[in-house]
């Protein structure tokens, strides 16, 4: 496996230093770094938040230090980083190309990448990362809502189940990515040059659930309306060894980036 293997203001001044300034929050690295002990989290949405993965960074002695891209928050440059992690979207990236922050989020994966700074992407996150790294995401038939058992190649790390799919999404790997798990749909995580994607949610809590429940109630999955109780008793059964099982495999990442740290 090869996991092993955060509102600048523009002081009055020439217009082209406005322009740089407005460039250089969407495109371009801006230069400063934070503290080596700190793990960058870039976020997207207030429901979509880290969970659960705070609980394991904080056990490794790492803080986590959030950006608000969807708020034009900078990322930091990621060779000042030990370890990064991208959070997922509502959709997938195949529904978010208008987005006014896609670009500088796979650009930033890009540097990421080039810099040695392993990723951790969640979610769409694990979209985003494909898709910055060479592979891609198509539309899946169905969407998946719900508690799903996988098909893994390192139940060392990842167990079958049980995992929390909420997507809509089809990973084409980039290339050189070896395939961890998958399910009857397709790929379900992956790794590549030391980033991990997942697109399952190892980092959910139940409240998260109930408020993605919420939003999606009603929504047809296989053909039917989405039934959001069974969702919501399924988490309460599973929220034990689900906790456990995504506390190793969270856990495995920051271990392997800590590794690489020199």
């Amino acid at each position: 496996m090869s996991v092993q293997t955060v509102n600048r203001s523009t002081p009055a001044g020439s217009s082209s230093r406005q322009v740089r300034a407005s460039v250089r929050r969407r495109w371009v690295l801006p230069g400063r770094s934070i503290a080596r002990d700190t793990a960058a989290i870039l976020q997207f949405r207030d429901d979509v938040p880290a969970g659960l993965l705070l609980d394991v960074l904080a056990h490794h002695g790492l803080r986590a230090g959030t950006i608000r891209v969807d708020r034009d928050e900078a990322p930091p440059d990621p060779r000042s980083l030990p370890l990064a992690i991208v959070l997922g979207t509502a959709n997938s990236v195949v529904y978010n190309r208008a987005s006014r922050w896609l670009d500088t989020e796979l650009e930033w994966i890009r540097q990421a990448d080039r810099a040695g700074t392993p990723v951790l992407a969640l979610g769409s996150g694990a979209h985003a990362l494909a898709t910055a790294l060479g592979g891609g995401v198509e539309p899946a038939h169905q969407p998946r809502r719900g508690w799903i058992r996988v098909e893994t190649r390192v139940p060392d790390v990842i167990i079958r189940g049980p995992w929390l799919a909420w997507n809509e999404g089809l990973i084409e790997l980039p290339p050189g990515a070896e395939l961890l798990a998958h399910d009857r749909v397709g790929p379900q995580a992956f790794s590549v040059r030391g980033h991990l994607g997942v697109q399952f949610h190892p980092e959910v809590k139940p409240e998260t659930v109930a408020s993605w429940v919420g939003f999606r109630r009603g929504e047809a999955v296989d053909g039917q309306p989405l039934d959001g109780q069974a969702v919501l008793e399924a988490t309460s059964r599973e929220q034990l060894a689900s906790m456990a099982a995504s506390a190793r495999l969270m856990s495995a990442f920051i271990d392997s980036a800590q590794r690489r740290t020199p």
